[in-house]
């Protein structure tokens, strides 16, 4: 056994930062491949949720596209704008691929949700991340 830390670009470091969104991503896939699920009735209910999945996911997706001090401006906006085309376009795909659950529908008002919550996701990951910069002297 070492005491020496990971190296950053270590597999432990890539298994710390894709593993989780790896993992939110499966959940996803499951949740949304359930035919039939029996939700409450709330108006606009599902609506927050799919908001909520896919702030989450976003936020995950930026955790793991940037690397360990990364956490400079450099490149911030085109990461922004890269995880909420990915998170988009994992919803888009989603809606698709639920037309073919039974019970199931496609909905363009949740892909507009998905993409909402994955821009509030991707911002607050990205204000996150300049908040706890480790301080440079």
């Amino acid at each position: 056994m070492t005491d020496a830390p990971s190296r950053p670009g270590g597999s432990a470091s890539g298994a710390r930062r894709w593993g989780p969104l790896a993992v939110w991503v499966t959940v996803l896939l499951v949740a949304t491949s359930w035919p039939s699920p029996r939700l409450p009735d709330v108006q606009g209910g599902d609506k927050v949720v799919h908001a909520l999945l896919y702030g989450v996911l976003a936020f995950l997706a930026w955790r793991a596209a940037t690397p360990p001090g990364a956490i400079g401006s450099t490149g911030r906006l085109g990461r922004i704008v890269l995880v909420l085309a990915a998170a988009s376009a994992f919803g888009w795909a989603d809606e698709w691929h639920q037309q073919f659950i039974p019970g199931r529908s496609r909905d363009t008002a949740d892909w507009q949700a998905d993409t909402a919550g994955a821009l509030l996701g991707v911002l607050l990951a990205a204000a996150s991340a300049t908040l706890h910069r480790p301080e440079t002297t």
